[in-house]
């Protein structure tokens, strides 16, 4: 049970994540600023992690915790910046797949670099996202 309510949740997370670029388009296409659309796509998610929050779900770190998930943040507020900021500048679809590839990206370069063995279930990964590229 606990394995399926997780991958219902990432099922989820995947599918709201996927629909980003669709309102961004939109923000942007109305006169939004980079700035402010991810002010509310962050406004959204924080009002929803509160509500979660609220029913029960604690987010307890330690101090060491907060550090590294602090400038991880860092890194994901300029992908998503970055990302905002390409699509007023490249298609939608160019910067979404340049974007989404980075797993694939990683995957390789760890196996080619770090030698890192690549398992059956990376494989399928990676060949799904070849296939939804294509």
């Amino acid at each position: 049970m606990k394995n399926f309510k997780g991958i219902v949740y990432a099922a989820l997370s995947s599918s709201t994540f996927g629909l980003a670029p669709l309102f961004s388009i939109l923000l942007l296409s109305d006169g939004f600023s980079s700035f402010e659309v991810l002010s509310y796509r962050w406004g959204v998610a924080s009002l929803t992690l509160g509500i979660i929050g609220l029913a029960g779900c604690r987010f307890c770190i330690s101090r060491q915790e907060l550090c590294t998930v602090f400038f991880l943040s860092l890194f994901r507020a300029a992908t998503s910046l970055s990302l905002v900021i390409a699509y007023q500048n490249i298609s939608s679809g160019v910067a979404s797949i340049i974007h989404f590839m980075y797993p694939l990206a990683v995957a390789l370069a760890m196996a080619l670099f770090f030698s890192e063995r690549i398992s059956c279930q990376t494989a399928a990964a990676i060949g799904v996202s070849l296939a939804g590229v294509a």
